[in-house]
């Protein structure tokens, strides 16, 4: 795909529209760069995310500023909204950096209650980041990295759910998947998301920093993350940006009119 950039017209009006930039099956985008307040969700969704605990904003994100977890009783709670209601299949992605590596510790929770709920976080140092869930009080794990953090490294995890695969991509690598059929509708609508911690608890806070935390409603493809990745990770590398495209010979700079004409 070629772009091209038009530019240096101070006539020209500010044509950026945020929202339109995520195509409709993202329904949370928290870059986490607020100094205060809540967490504006940058979709069309309105995911907006409120503060609990000691959540400290922090320059140092990935992308920009990002927010940085106590590992005690912090919290970004995202209330129950439509477009959490009715995930079936599901994308929720993140970049992480650990200030100091304790296990037990959630990345991102999806809530509906004690018996029905489900987690991406780090589990212990032998299995690493694992996908967990707890239908009607039956715990397992789905998926399972074998990636163990090292402090003030940061790392893009995304977890995949898709009716056939719980799946795990660490830095856009697949990891290992589990055969499950169970999806996100089978542990019941109405979800709070959680990020850092997991909901109602306040005793699995990710100790370490967060940013841009991004939820689909759909499975996103093994090719697409690892775009994301790529992108996100090497962006002078990503992508290439040609010189100005030269004038024709003739073009001289001092006229001062032009015509359009046009063909029919």
């Amino acid at each position: 795909t070629d772009i091209y950039m038009y530019y240096g017209n101070s006539f020209a009006s500010n044509q950026q529209n945020v929202q339109n930039v995520w195509d409709d099956d993202f329904i949370m985008i928290q870059h986490l760069n607020e100094t205060s307040g809540i967490r504006t969700d940058s979709t069309q969704y309105d995911n907006d995310g409120t503060i609990s605990g000691n959540v400290a904003h922090t320059v140092s994100g990935f992308i920009s500023g990002a927010d940085d977890f106590d590992g005690f009783n912090s919290v970004i709670d995202i209330s129950t909204s439509s477009s959490l209601n009715s995930l079936d299949t599901m994308t929720a992605e993140a970049w992480i950096n650990a200030d100091n590596v304790a296990v037990d510790t959630a990345i991102v929770s999806f809530w509906y209650s004690s018996l029905d709920r489900t987690y991406l976080w780090l589990d212990d140092l032998s299995n690493g980041f694992r996908a967990w869930n707890s239908l009607d009080g039956r715990d397992e794990f789905e998926a399972t990295s074998y990636v163990i953090p090292t402090e003030d490294v940061w790392y893009h995890i995304a977890w995949t759910i898709d009716g056939i695969y719980w799946k795990l991509f660490i830095n856009g690598v697949a990891q290992d998947s589990t055969t499950e059929s169970l999806t996100m509708d089978d542990l019941n609508d109405g979800f709070s998301v959680g990020i850092g911690e997991r909901i109602t608890q306040y005793d699995r806070t990710w100790d370490g920093i967060i940013d841009e935390v991004r939820i689909s409603d759909i499975s996103r493809s093994s090719d697409w993350i690892q775009t994301q990745y790529n992108n996100q990770r090497f962006p002078n590398t990503f992508y290439t940006v040609d010189p100005n495209e030269a004038f024709a010979d003739w073009y001289d700079p001092s006229w001062s009119y032009r015509k359009t004409i046009t063909i029919a």
